[in-house]
């Protein structure tokens, strides 16, 4: 990940420069601790992709608010975020052909929290494919568990990605907690995938 990727502002300042057509970016949806950051490394060594994995300034300048929405839809989406983000895509494949010698004419990225974002993601990018990993419930959410153990830290779900409805339970037990969030980000993905053309 180039250095301006973790500063908000530089990511606004690149959105302000022109900026070529991103074709067909691929995002790699699923759950937190489903396998996608696994399957990302793998798929993204292809030397035709240019692999921006997590990437959270990039798509979320608010990325570390502890109490924002995750879900997003067409009507999130505002006339500077999308010139932001396709001009941040599109100099991030040039930067990336340049520094590794390739042609990297397309773009990845698996952000879990972009696994609730489908439609916002069409309206940016019309022509977007996805890539949806799906890991069994039972070894997500236990997965979850050690994480926010080894952190030994009240985060809010973990800090991963919070589908509708989460403040209705998320300071249950972390068993119960977690497996809606789990339930919660399939059904929302699910129900996006079914309405996307194959």
């Amino acid at each position: 990940m180039p250095l301006w990727g973790r500063n908000p502002i530089t990511l606004a300042l690149i959105g302000i420069l022109p900026y070529r057509r991103v074709d067909r970016p691929i995002f790699v949806l699923g759950s937190p601790r489903s396998g996608t950051s696994v399957f990302s490394r793998i798929f993204g060594a292809h030397p035709e992709l240019a692999n921006w994995s997590e990437g959270h300034f990039l798509f979320d300048p608010r990325y570390r608010n502890q109490t924002n929405e995750h879900r997003w839809t067409e009507k999130d989406v505002t006339a500077f975020g999308a010139r932001r983000l396709r001009s941040n895509i599109d100099w991030y494949c040039r930067y990336i052909s340049i520094r590794q010698r390739i042609n990297a004419h397309r773009f990845t990225n698996k952000l879990p929290r972009n696994t609730l974002r489908v439609p916002w993601l069409l309206s940016i990018f019309p022509d977007a494919q996805f890539i949806h990993i799906i890991r069994d419930g039972r070894a997500v959410v236990r997965s979850m568990i050690r994480v926010m153990e080894s952190k030994e830290k009240d985060r809010t779900l973990a800090d991963f990605a919070r589908p509708p409805g989460w403040q209705e339970y998320f300071r249950n037990d972390p068993y119960e907690a977690h497996a809606r969030q789990w339930a919660g980000i399939e059904d929302t993905v699910q129900a996006d995938l079914e309405k996307v053309p194959a």
